[in-house]
């Protein structure tokens, strides 16, 4: 697991195996450090392809995270090959009242994140 910025101004959060609120807790810290050096909203890809689940506290976390730091994020891509997680990114758009999609591949999310 791991936060990286592309050369886009782009922030990367690889999430790995069975994700729990406490190990998202910490991905999320580094992210939130990033925007104390930024003035301006950033496009966060999330890696979720060897991910294998998730407890619901992470995702609820997750999404209240999103609430909390939407005018600091232009747009959220998660990439997975898991059909039903992009329901669930839909709903997280939703309910965070954000810019997230769901993609199959890092290649067509970073473009969606360029357009922003």
């Amino acid at each position: 697991m791991g936060v990286t910025e592309t050369q886009l101004e782009q922030l990367s959060l690889t999430l790995t195996g069975h994700l729990t609120r406490s190990a998202l807790d910490g991905q999320l810290a580094s992210v939130t450090e990033r925007f104390a050096d930024s003035h301006r909203r950033l496009p966060l890809l999330v890696d979720c392809l060897t991910m294998s689940g998730y407890d619901k506290d992470a995702r609820e976390h997750f999404i209240n995270w999103n609430r909390e730091h939407s005018q600091k994020l232009s747009r959220v891509a998660v990439v997975t090959e898991k059909q039903m997680w992009h329901v669930v990114v839909s709903v997280m758009a939703l309910v965070a009242q954000q810019q997230i999609k769901a993609f199959d591949d890092r290649v067509t999310a970073e473009r969606w994140l360029a357009e922003a």
